[in-house]
């Protein structure tokens, strides 16, 4: 596809237009940053998503769900890890309409105590029934290994969070209101010149210039090793996360070098990884089996990990299968045939990325929002195909550590017959 860009980055608020062929769907993504130092509760960010479409100044709740179905716009507000997400999809001809309801939903919420009252009983519900959750219970187990209580990718018990739910008040509410608000905005959007106009008014409307404020640098060194398990009974089969930071930012030379060796471990999708290929496909230990890395950003240390599951009976023989694999990449790396392999499939997933807007769009914007430039995001092949096998095998050895490797399952840890 050959789609005109336009990168413009300005104090608090990144945009990036991108003029499509046809000019009938609107398709917009803006995500903020939430700083590191919001001090509120886990629930917050997520809490206050839910809240926004709760009523406003112009919209009650019945008459903004309402109006959208009317004009047959997609709009959703949410929230993942540091981050508040806002997708909007609609006519072009609409795009105006839902600008000004969009406009005014998160600018001028009511946050009225009877809805606030309602959600936290939805709220107590859901974590009542994420008890059964083996892998979410499994993952956040996980986060508590490798980061500390003031991480913004920590995350807490159940009860603590149901503890959390009680200090939610339209005053907190209002308080992380303004913080989203001010922080740092990423717009992307797939629209008619005209529409990339509305939207930069109305940009200019929700978002509130704060001189000076930076986000802090979240960074961190490989954890010690260590292994949490956790009962969830009546379920088949334990969850388990494996691995541990990753000391890299996107823009450390070895970042790229690691991924790659990464996916050759255990790419997500397909059989391709050797992990999918040997401990599900030779070993028949598990039906699923990948790896990959979340929270790594232009300015922020994230993480690797494996994420598999095992009935108990096959979980001592799958666990040591999947950390001698690991160790074995770790310290003799990929073959010349591996790289070749996944330099080819990954260039032609990044060329097939191109073939629909909305994938364009979740592409560049993904990449822009953890600090990337467009051009960085085009370079992708080029500077896969300039990967050497001795780089790859380099960043292996020097950030997958099987000594230092974290493990976390959930699920019917009490029926192992072995101790991991």
């Amino acid at each position: 596809m050959n789609n005109k860009l336009n990168f413009k980055k300005e104090e608090g608020v990144t945009i990036l237009e991108i003029t499509p062929d046809s000019y009938d769907v609107a398709r917009i993504q803006m995500t903020v940053l939430l700083p590191r130092f919001l001090k509120a509760p886990y629930l917050i960010p997520g809490f206050l998503a839910d809240m926004l479409t709760r009523g406003s100044v112009r919209y009650s709740k019945t008459a903004y769900t309402e109006k959208l179905e009317f004009l047959g716009a997609q709009v959703s507000l949410s929230t993942e890890g540091r981050y508040f997400h806002v997708t909007v999809t609609t006519r072009e001809e609409a795009l105006l309409e839902v600008l000004a309801i969009l406009t005014d939903t998160l600018t001028h919420p009511l946050f009225l105590p009877i809805e606030i009252e309602s959600l936290r009983k939805e709220y107590l519900q859901a974590l009542h029934e994420e008890q059964d959750n083996a892998r979410g219970l499994s993952y956040a187990l996980f986060t508590r290994q490798i980061y500390d209580e003031q991480s913004p990718y920590y995350i807490p018990t159940l009860p603590e969070q149901q503890r959390e739910l009680k200090l939610i008040t339209t005053k907190l509410l209002s308080e992380a209101h303004e913080t989203m608000r001010s922080s740092p905005w990423t717009v992307s959007m797939a629209t008619s010149p005209k529409a990339a106009a509305a939207l930069r008014t109305c940009i200019k409307k929700i978002h509130i210039e704060v001189p000076g404020q930076k986000d802090a640098m979240v960074t961190g060194e490989i954890a010690p090793k260590k292994t949490e398990l956790q009962l969830v009974p009546e379920k088949q089969n334990i969850e388990f996360f494996i691995g541990n930071r990753l000391p890299l930012t996107l823009t450390d030379a070895e970042f790229l070098a690691f991924s790659v060796g990464l996916d050759v471990l255990g790419k997500r999708g397909g059989f391709v990884g050797r992990l999918m290929s040997i401990v599900r496909e030779k070993e028949g230990l598990t039906y699923s089996i990948y790896a990959w890395i979340k929270n790594t950003t232009t300015t922020t240390h994230g993480l690797w990990h494996i994420w598999t599951f095992f009935t108990p009976k096959d979980t001592p023989k799958g666990i040591s299968s999947t950390l001698r694999e690991i160790k074995k990449i770790s310290e003799k790396g990929i073959t010349e045939i591996d790289l070749a392999r996944f330099k080819e499939l990954l260039c032609n997933q990044f060329l097939l990325a191109h073939e629909s807007m909305r994938s364009v769009l979740s592409l560049y914007h993904a990449g822009i929002t953890s600090g990337r430039t467009p051009e960085d995001i085009q370079s992708y092949p080029e500077r896969v195909k300039r990967l050497t096998r001795v780089e790859v095998n380099r960043a292996l050895k020097r950030y997958m550590k099987p000594e230092s490797l974290v493990i976390t399952g959930a699920g019917p840890t009490d029926k192992l017959v072995e101790k991991i």
